[in-house]
């Protein structure tokens, strides 16, 4: 869906006679490399209904579309679990920044609150266990293709999720004090150091080595992923495993909500603007766009801007803070801006105008949490009622990711609660 987004804007503005695609590890990339000729070809044939499916469509097309329907849910899961952090970006480093940056750190997902780090675990794991239950349904002659196509990048990114959030749940052991499992959780990060480059090795010798070198990492690689983070073992504690199952009770809201995006009670067009919700976008692969790029500028001061309006549970608390994900973004013209606004029933709208420079930190942080959390502050009348939440578009083209509403009990988490099922 993002790559569809972003060519859809060059292909309205004009680049509609030839695309030019660099690719530097190709051999990886097939899977997107496919879908951008796919789109190349024959933009018209895709829109934001069908293009999360065509990857799916693709690899149903090459080993069955019997199997269609678990390609589809593998890969959802997937690519959701990457918008956060890529696995590249788990060790929370960029050895090409300032030197403030430099060294391997631990992930910012949260093991103490909504199951963060858990669910994390658990979701990747299992769609590494579905791409092991698919290769074994396949014929011979296609358990190679597959393995590198889709089984490869998918159980290496449950391992390189596994190193780092383990590393990073055996330095939080060590502090508690709590050494068996402080050393379970180092054993477990350096079992997945190890399955990472068995999976490679096995990659590379696959078909008497047909793609031997393809997943070796070369000399003076300017990055710290593929290392080993440090862990701490303490002699004499025997290793003692972490319950790290699913606990529910963790997810239940207390002291915040979180508004669902589609979930909207009103909304306003404009004049040629539209509103939909994208699948296959965002922190839980849905988002609301609010208009198009290309349809005209809306006005936050006039009472036809472009907008939507959400319905707040009764909250017990005075004042509230809503935190409002966004995705990044460029505004398509030089002077143009990325302006909106959040309202809360009387209250004053705070407007936020987030213009990006190039290479700026600023910048750097939203790629890699591939979003931004706008935050405001919001008096609520007495005596208690529904409040409304307004969200006003000046630029189309706004996507929300996620809102959650705080009201004295958000905890800590690297990208905030998830709705709920």
């Amino acid at each position: 869906m993002l790559m569809y987004e972003e060519l859809k804007k060059a292909y309205d503005t004009g680049a509609d006679r030839y695309w030019l695609l660099n690719v530097g590890d190709i051999k990886p990339m097939e899977l997107a490399v496919q879908t951008f000729f796919d789109m190349a070809w024959d933009f018209d044939r895709f829109n934001y209904e069908n293009i999360n499916r065509r990857q799916s469509a693709f690899l149903g097309s090459v080993f069955s579309d019997e199997y269609t329907p678990d390609f589809q849910e593998i890969l959802d899961q997937y690519y959701r679990l990457a918008w956060s952090r890529k696995p590249e970006f788990m060790g929370w480093e960029r050895e090409w920044d300032s030197p403030q940056y430099t060294g391997l750190k631990d992930p910012e997902y949260s093991f103490d609150n909504y199951n963060e780090a858990a669910s994390r675990l658990k979701e990747y794991s299992d769609i590494a266990d579905r791409c092991r239950e698919l290769y074994d349904k396949l014929p011979a002659d296609y358990k190679a293709s597959f393995f590198e196509l889709l089984g490869y990048p998918v159980m290496a990114a449950n391992q390189m999720n596994r190193k780092f959030l383990m590393a990073g749940l055996n330095h939080k052991m060590t502090e508690a004090k709590e050494y068996g499992k402080a050393n379970w959780a180092a054993l477990q990060s350096q079992q997945a150091y190890d399955s990472i480059n068995a999976l490679s090795h096995r990659y590379n010798t696959q078909l008497d080595g047909k793609w031997e070198g393809m997943m070796a990492i070369p000399p003076g690689y300017v990055a710290l992923y593929h290392k080993m983070p440090e862990v701490k073992y303490h002699d004499g504690y025997s290793p003692e495993a972490v319950d790290l199952s699913i606990d529910k009770s963790k997810e239940i809201p207390a002291g915040y909500a979180v508004i669902p995006v589609d979930s909207y009670k009103s909304s306003n067009c404009g004049t040629g603007h539209t509103i939909r919700i994208l699948e296959g976008i965002g922190y839980d692969w849905k988002s609301l766009q609010l208009g198009e790029p290309l349809q005209p500028l809306s006005s936050i001061d006039d009472d036809s801007c472009l907008r939507v309006d959400y319905q707040l549970p009764v909250i017990d608390s005075d004042s509230i803070t809503v935190i409002l994900y966004t995705m990044p973004r460029f505004p398509l013209y030089k002077g143009a801006e990325s302006k909106f606004a959040m309202k809360v029933d009387g209250n004053e709208p705070v407007i936020f105008d987030d213009i990006l420079k190039e290479w700026s930190l600023e910048w750097k942080d939203q790629v890699l949490q591939n979003g931004k959390a706008n935050k405001a502050s919001f008096k609520i009348a007495s005596p208690r009622k529904p409040a409304t939440l307004s969200i006003l578009a000046q630029d189309p083209g706004l996507i929300i990711q996620r809102i959650i509403i705080d009201y004295g009990g958000l905890k800590e988490s690297y990208i905030g609660p998830r709705p709920l099922d």
